[in-house]
């Protein structure tokens, strides 16, 4: 018989830019750049009923911590595209590094992962007829794993489904493909 709090919060902000410049009359170079800076904390309370008070007031520290997340990314990239009247395409190339820092504020453990990403994109449009197109694109992205996911406390709270989150957990890196 016990409560359980979260208190969190999160806090984004990013940063984006581009120059593009032509150099021919149907080639473009676009050059880019992006920040992001994401931090979030999360202070997880687990409290046991205490039949004296009839409050739930006795601390539980194994199902309790105060957790806090860092994720920094700068990602520098190149685009090359041609235009033709029937048909455009457009080949691209991206590195972005990522500090992940993840702070169990309670036990003082400190746990940071750095990652270099490479980010190819390719795109190809042809237009057959005016309303009448093939068009392909590939493109890759990161994730990174949330606060829940990372914060090494085990979390009772939909029981019988216990789990307990990995500061070491890694990022996600996905393909997509799409074909219309």
């Amino acid at each position: 018989n016990n409560l359980n709090q979260t208190e969190s919060s999160t806090r984004n902000y990013g940063l984006r830019a581009s120059y593009t410049e032509p150099i021919a009359r149907d080639k473009i170079l676009e050059i880019n750049y992006s920040h992001s800076d994401n931090r979030s904390s999360s202070d997880r309370r687990t409290l046991d009923f205490n039949s004296l008070t009839d409050k739930y007031d006795i601390d539980v520290d194994s199902l309790s911590n105060d957790f806090d997340n860092l994720s920094l990314s700068d990602r520098l990239g190149a685009n090359f595209r041609i235009v033709k009247k029937k048909y455009n395409y457009q080949l691209g190339f991206a590195v972005q590094k990522t500090m992940l820092e993840s702070e169990n504020q309670t036990s003082k453990v400190t746990t940071r992962q750095h990652f270099t990403n490479l980010f190819p994109t390719a795109s190809f449009n042809y237009q057959f007829q005016r309303s009448r197109n093939l068009r392909f694109n590939y493109r890759s992205r990161t994730n990174q794993p949330t606060i829940s996911q990372l914060q090494d406390v085990v979390d009772v709270t939909d029981y019988p489904y216990i789990y307990q989150g990995n500061p070491g957990l890694k990022q996600e890196f996905s393909n997509n493909f799409i074909l219309s």
